[in-house]
């Protein structure tokens, strides 16, 4: 009995001169490097940096401490303890950044909110047991924007410089 395959070398010869046509349609279209990434990059600011060599020593101190010491300490504290635990002290530290936050607003001018991120830190800290628990989510008036003070500072119209 004759097998009813297809002959095997028609897929091949089709895909042999569909790739080929491809190629060959594909050369007319090629750009150069500034055609294709002209336009992504924006220029490079050069900023004084009175403070480079201090800033890279810390930074190479701060990297190394936290790789070797409070990487591996962060893991273990993660393992163990149990999720509600964690929960609750992001909560607490969140809570305690309180002054930050009105200080941010307060210097945006931004009353309404300041309002807000006070009632969110009294609710929290009584309610929600010095902050453990979140207990503002209940409220949807007490959710304001977080404030920091690079805000502020970009509300000023400050623009960007060396980092201290």
């Amino acid at each position: 009995m004759k097998s009813k395959l297809p002959n095997p070398i028609i897929p091949r010869v089709l895909l042999f001169l569909g790739v080929g046509v491809t190629y060959l349609s594909a050369q007319d279209t090629y750009l150069s490097e500034d055609e294709l990434f002209n336009e992504d990059f924006e220029p490079v600011y050069q900023v004084n940096d009175p403070f480079e060599g201090l800033n890279r020593s810390i930074f190479k101190f701060n990297d190394f401490f936290y790789m070797k010491v409070l990487g591996p300490v962060a893991q273990g504290y993660h393992t163990i303890t149990p999720d509600p635990i964690e929960k609750g002290f992001s909560n607490f530290f969140d809570n305690i950044k309180f002054p930050i936050r009105l200080v941010g607003n307060l210097l945006q001018l931004k009353v309404e909110e300041s309002f807000q991120e006070t009632g969110k830190f009294l609710v929290n800290s009584t309610l929600g047991v010095a902050g453990f628990h979140k207990a503002s989510d209940q409220f949807k008036y007490l959710n304001p924007p977080v404030e920091d003070i690079g805000q502020v500072f970009g509300s000023w119209g400050i623009g960007e410089g060396f980092y201290f």
